[in-house]
């Protein structure tokens, strides 16, 4: 098992919290998000996420297992790196610094 954190992305429930307004305890941060330039940000489409599934799928138990992987910003290419450091991303993402693009 493994956890995988989309970040925010375009979906039907954020369409939902713009219709609603002021009566969604979020509006503001989904109207900011869905107006902004992050709506287009290759870093956070359906087809990404989709990439970093089957990535996480392919890798070994050891490399994934346990794990939550953040599809924006870890570098997913290098998941195997973690086979041999069975305590980095989990339990509040200790180390996160490692496959970090930033």
């Amino acid at each position: 098992f493994f956890i995988l954190g989309p970040g925010m992305v375009r979906t039907k429930i954020q369409e939902q919290t713009l219709r609603a307004g002021a009566r969604a305890a979020n509006y503001g941060r989904v109207a900011d998000f869905m107006s902004g330039a992050a709506v287009n940000d290759p870093k956070a489409s359906h087809q990404r996420i989709y990439e970093c599934l089957l990535a996480c799928v392919a890798a070994s138990k050891e490399a994934v297992g346990g794990r939550n992987i953040y599809v924006p910003l870890d570098d997913w290419s290098r998941l195997e790196e973690l086979a041999d450091r069975p305590d980095v991303f989990k339990l509040r993402r200790a180390g996160d610094a490692i496959l970090r693009r930033i």
